[in-house]
């Protein structure tokens, strides 16, 4: 190879694999000074030109991200640069183009859906070389790409205590988390927001350049309201019956009745059902019974019966009761049957 009359050695990396060049690691200075050609020139993105030679040399890096950008600067004002990209130094190997309009100071272009530890292949070459050669052909070149960093502060909003046998709607954010997707475990599958019962729940995030995090969440039970209690449970119409529930902080009441007391009186025997409900809704129901006795029928005998001033007589009742209360005159009172 010649430049101008003088003889000149083609680069070193002037055929495929070519230089070793780290992603996000050194740029590096090349040449096409003394270069030669290989495939021929392909029609490019951006100029949608076609070179009329291809005076390459070859740099190739491993993929560190699914995206890497390649970009060539410090060239002289004239130096119409082309990059393609490729899969292997074998034809048909080429990923793609690029040749923006006109000769720019600096020239990127970012390749993406690459595979992550492939060795991937770039080939430079300045356009028209042979025909307009530039005042220089060294330029730098570097391939850099985003660092992916995980996702970070994965947090949990909605209600966390439930009633027993409920569940909550449940949603989760984090930072750093552009285009994520969210992977439960129990089963639950994918999304950014679950319905969840009482127990322990495990996410991954996983962000749009492939890192991932993972967090974790506890849904609790809440006591909740014993079972409703009745007392008494017989008595003399009317009977009043009262219930409690215990663990019940501000409890509301519903009977099947209608009743929204703490009690509801009953003048017949009757079933009848409550449900507790406390300040977190969380509720409790029981059902009951109650069984109301009729007033008894007195009479006193004898009846109508007189006396002497000074005697005394013997008063009974019919029918007979479990407990009396007499009363009469001067005070007069007794327990007596």
């Amino acid at each position: 190879t010649l430049i101008g009359n003088s003889p000149c050695a083609a680069p070193a990396n002037d055929n495929c694999p070519g230089t070793l060049i780290t992603s996000n690691g050194t740029c590096l200075t090349g040449t096409v000074a003394c270069a030669t050609g290989s495939y021929g020139a392909n029609q490019c993105a951006g100029c949608t030109c076609t070179s009329p030679d291809d005076k390459d040399v070859y740099y190739r890096f491993v993929a560190a991200a699914t995206s890497e950008t390649v970009t060539l600067s410090n060239n002289a004002a004239n130096f119409d640069a082309v990059m393609e990209l490729r899969t292997g130094c074998a034809f048909n190997t080429a990923l793609g183009c690029y040749d923006p309009a006109g000769a720019p100071a600096s020239v990127s272009k970012t390749w993406s859906n690459l595979t992550i530890g492939q060795t991937y292949y770039i080939r430079i070459f300045e356009y028209d070389y042979s025909g307009t050669p530039p005042t220089s052909s060294t330029f730098d070149i570097c391939v850099t790409h985003v660092v992916c960093l995980p996702p970070t502060n994965i947090s949990f909003s909605g209600n966390l205590s439930v009633c027993s046998g409920d569940s909550s709607p449940v949603s989760l954010s984090a930072s750093n988390c552009t285009g994520c997707s969210f992977q439960w475990s129990n089963g639950l599958g994918s999304g950014s927001s679950k319905t969840l019962a009482a127990g322990n729940y495990a996410v991954t995030a996983t962000n749009n350049c492939g890192a991932s995090a993972s967090g974790s969440v506890s849904v609790s039970t809440l006591p909740g309201p014993g079972l409703p209690t009745f007392s008494p449970a017989s008595g003399c119409s009317p009977v009043t019956v009262t219930v409690v529930s215990t663990n019940c902080d501000s409890c509301s009441y519903q009977w099947n009745n209608g009743s929204t007391k703490d009690t509801s009186t009953f003048i017949a025997s009757n079933n009848f059902s409550v449900t507790a409900t406390d300040n977190h809704s969380c509720s409790a129901s029981a059902s009951g019974s109650v069984m109301v006795n009729g007033q008894p029928s007195i009479s006193i005998l004898p009846a109508g019966a007189g006396f002497c001033a000074g005697d005394s007589i013997t008063l009974s009742t019919n029918p007979t009761a479990s407990a009396y209360a007499w009363s009469g005159p001067n005070s007069f009172t007794s327990g007596a049957s």
